[in-house]
């Protein structure tokens, strides 16, 4: 209800962004250019909103949403009600230049300082703290403790989920068994 249909456009720079690191190309500047999503998505719901309604829209807002409704209020104080016609597409094509504007930015289309992602080549270590690199386990002491409890866990679980099958059976067996008559056992003649 907030981007109304320009949800769908606001997905965008999302499935760009995630071409762009699955292809091995990082995204710079990500505070910047997620305001600059922000901000294209709140446009695009501008311009949506100059778009009048059809009688089966649910909404009581335009096709632009909340936030259309509220960017389209400025330009309605100046003419003096929400824009309508020739007004509304006169404005839809005003913010149609900076919506495309900061949609490329923001989906890290234009203004990239980095092509691919370059992994950093790291300093040849000095020769004398060779045997230190070797020898440094300080990362992994922890490590034991956890995999322990890991196991012991895995356990547990696996003993209940077992002893609770068993019930299970045990009383769908009982359920289902004929009850009997006792007899006199030959023990007593």
């Amino acid at each position: 209800q907030f981007f109304g249909l320009a949800a769908v456009a606001a997905l965008v720079p999302a499935v760009v962004w995630g071409f762009l690191l699955f292809s091995a190309r990082g995204v710079d500047r990500l505070p910047k250019r997620g305001l600059a999503w922000f901000g294209y998505a709140v446009l695009a719901a501008a311009i949506a909103g100059c778009v009048v309604p059809p009688k089966t829209w649910p909404l009581p807002t335009g096709l632009g949403g909340v936030f259309g409704d509220m960017v389209l209020k400025i330009p309605g104080l100046i003419v003096g009600g929400y824009p309508t016609g020739l007004i509304a597409s006169v404005l839809a094509v005003l913010l149609a230049a900076p919506a495309l504007w900061l949609f490329a930015y923001g989906s890290a289309l234009i203004a990239r300082q980095n092509g691919f992602a370059v992994l950093e080549q790291p300093a040849a270590p000095d020769p004398r703290d060779q045997d230190d690199l070797l020898f440094d386990n300080d990362e992994d002491e922890g490590d034991e403790g956890i995999l322990a409890l890991g196991a012991i866990t895995h356990w547990w679980l696996s003993l209940r989920a077992y002893l609770r099958r068993r019930a299970a059976r045990r009383r769908e067996r009982d359920d289902f068994e004929p009850e009997m008559e006792p007899r006199a056992s030959a023990w007593r003649r």
